[in-house]
């Protein structure tokens, strides 16, 4: 029996050394984990078949897509099938953010009621909410009838907040999408903190707190999403993403990015097959902008993360006869291989 209880003694004593030497290992190594880590978008491959789309605001006179009925028009019905759509938000004076592609449309009546050269950031909210947005909208068929909408229905086309998107997002017949948020112009907004934090906020009570990015543009406003909002996914600045291609011709591996997507143009650079393999090996995502329609099957083939597009259903489209294609020329090769 002496025996017995000392092997058990043994035994656990053994256990403890072992559990003390995990835990001592798993402090030193996590405690340098990178940031990295803890900010990949997903855990998926290098080259795989699913390139999702990002809507992007198409730019246009002929419509105001930041409004009720465009977003209801465009952004959740004609992107049929794309899976991420891209936001560009203002901030007014009163600190409240708003969903603007635009400085001011130009076939509202800001002008008639505020002056020639007024700017969101010069108007408090309840200020954006009495300018019509399609107030002097004309087709291009000369006739005002934006979006077929009536003279009185046109009487009231206001602004929306950006706490009016997340409830259209929440309506029970929405799918929750990536969403892509971006400032129109940086230098207006004030309080860079407060509006990143605004938005992290309002999306972290939300089923879109993982599924959105930020997209900065300056070193200050990135710099300020790291402060105000660390777990909120943003992208690389442009000359982040350059020192980042340099580390890449350089064949250097950096150990801490901090950032997790790749937001920029299709070109020599950042549509590199080789570049793009390099992010995504660091797990990071590559979204790419002004692409050719005729080079979705190519830039998926070199496991781009998403294609950014104002015409979202051509690309869909392409993306569907590029798989469609594979399949055919599997089947036959099979085919051929059993004969």
């Amino acid at each position: 029996m002496k025996t017995y209880k000392k092997i058990l003694i043994a035994a656990g004593a053994l256990v403890l050394a072992a559990a003390i030497v995990t835990g001592v290992l798993y402090a030193v190594f996590s405690h340098n984990v990178p940031k990295l880590e803890r900010k990949k978008m997903h855990e998926l491959p290098v080259n795989y078949s699913q390139v999702y789309i990002v809507a992007q605001p198409p730019y246009t006179d002929n419509w105001v897509f930041d409004t009720p009925l465009g977003m209801q028009g465009y952004w959740f019905e004609n992107h049929t099938g794309g899976n991420g759509i891209e936001f560009v938000l203002q901030q007014t004076k009163d600190g409240e953010l708003i969903v603007l592609s635009e400085a001011l449309p130009a076939m509202s009546n800001a002008e008639d009621l505020y002056g020639k050269d007024v700017k969101v950031s010069d108007l408090t909210l309840e200020e954006m909410r009495k300018i019509n947005l399609a107030y002097d909208f004309v087709d291009e068929d000369g006739i005002q009838s934006f979006a077929g909408m009536s003279e009185d229905e046109l009487e009231d086309v206001s602004v929306v907040t950006f706490d009016d998107l997340i409830r259209s997002f929440d309506a029970a017949n929405r799918v929750t999408l990536r969403m892509f948020l971006r400032f129109f112009n940086e230098s207006d907004v004030t309080d860079p903190e407060a509006a990143l934090k605004k938005i992290y906020d309002s999306l972290s009570t939300h089923t879109l707190a993982e599924r959105t990015v930020f997209l900065p543009q300056s070193a200050a406003f990135a710099a300020a999403a790291d402060r105000a909002c660390p777990d909120l996914q943003r992208a690389a600045t442009t000359a982040e993403a350059k020192a980042l291609f340099r580390s890449c011709m350089l064949d250097k591996d950096p150990a801490d990015v901090p950032y997790c997507a790749i937001y920029e143009k299709a070109n020599a650079q950042f549509g590199s097959e080789k570049f793009i393999h390099y992010v995504r090996n660091l797990g990071m995502a590559v979204v790419l902008t002004d692409v050719d329609v005729d080079d979705v099957a190519k830039y998926r083939g070199y496991g781009v993360t998403a294609i950014a597009s104002p015409d979202a259903s051509a690309f869909i489209e392409a993306l569907n006869d590029a798989k469609k294609a594979e399949r055919e020329s599997k089947k036959a090769a099979d085919s051929s291989a059993q004969q």
